[in-house]
């Protein structure tokens, strides 16, 4: 049965029928609305648009520009959220800017130079000494013959440790990124500085571990008897006692304290110096 032409009844009395027919037949649903159809997706459906983005089909009323529905649409301009913790702030991520600015780093950083010491100083004042880097996403054009290029690019400043007495250099941040940008340039010739995208502070707690510092061994590691630990209070012979409990009883794995130390003839104690440094390692074996 073929329908070519068709008003609202009779468009009506098909759907009916097909319905009815597919109930019968095909005990199948549209996968777009979940009525019964023989087809995947129904005749009332198919007379709607489709979402370019999620490809369902809606009625006219749920789009806001074309071929894309208000909730893609939403999902699209979503703002992303200025401040991003791991770890229970191990790690933070904060946007600066939260749109593409056609703008040098320069210009750009002295413009944000208050919201960007306002966060460090934040960060500061709550974990004493931080580590901050900056992270940047860029886009780069150039007309080649005629041909329109667009490329991105990602620069990144290495971090600087950050304390109360030791305050962020935020003129070294500009000038190194200036010169990485001229350095990417000269290398691609015709390419220019199209927009920063990104620009994002880089935050961690600086914990530096210094000698004697004993870090205790995670509970799930204790049980499977497989590192030694050793804590040791009086002397920085650490390296040492760590290899004399291996070397003299290696089935047994805990943490150890001071108290447990044994010497050890096989170890070669002549130019081992403590605290000793990692390249030592090899010659304290016989």
């Amino acid at each position: 049965m073929y329908v070519t032409e068709y008003d609202a009844e009779v468009r009506g009395a098909v759907n009916a029928l097909l319905e009815d027919e597919a109930r019968r037949n095909h005990p199948s649903a549209c996968t777009n609305c979940g009525t019964p159809s023989s087809i995947d997706i129904c005749f009332d459906c198919l007379q709607c648009q489709q979402c370019r983005h999620c490809r369902r089909f809606l009625p006219h009323h749920c789009f806001v520009e074309q071929r894309l529905c208000r909730a893609c649409n939403n999902k699209k301009h979503k703002p992303r959220p200025v401040i991003q913790n791991a770890l229970n702030e191990t790690a933070t991520e904060i946007d600066i800017i939260s749109a593409p600015e056609f703008t040098d780093y320069p210009n750009l950083i002295s413009r944000n130079t208050d919201t960007i010491t306002e966060h460090i100083s934040t960060f500061v004042q709550r974990h004493g000494s931080i580590l901050v880097g900056v992270s940047t996403e860029t886009t780069f054009t150039r007309d080649l013959e005629g041909h329109f290029q667009r490329i991105p690019a990602f620069f990144h400043v290495l971090p600087q440790i950050v304390n109360t007495a030791q305050p962020f250099d935020i003129g070294f941040v500009s000038e190194n990124l200036d010169t990485q940008v001229d350095q990417f340039t000269a290398r691609g010739p015709g390419f220019q500085l199209e927009t920063i995208c990104r620009l994002v502070l880089c935050i961690t707690p600086y914990r530096p571990i210094a000698g004697s510092t004993y870090i205790p061994t995670p509970k799930f590691l204790v049980g499977k008897q497989c590192i030694v630990n050793v804590r040791n209070h009086s002397d920085s012979k650490c390296f040492f006692w760590q290899c004399s409990r291996l070397y003299t009883n290696p089935s047994t794995t805990r943490n150890l304290s001071g108290s447990t130390r044994s010497t050890n003839t096989s170890l070669k104690l002549r130019d081992l110096h403590s605290p000793c440094t990692r390249n030592t390692s090899q010659n304290s074996r016989t």
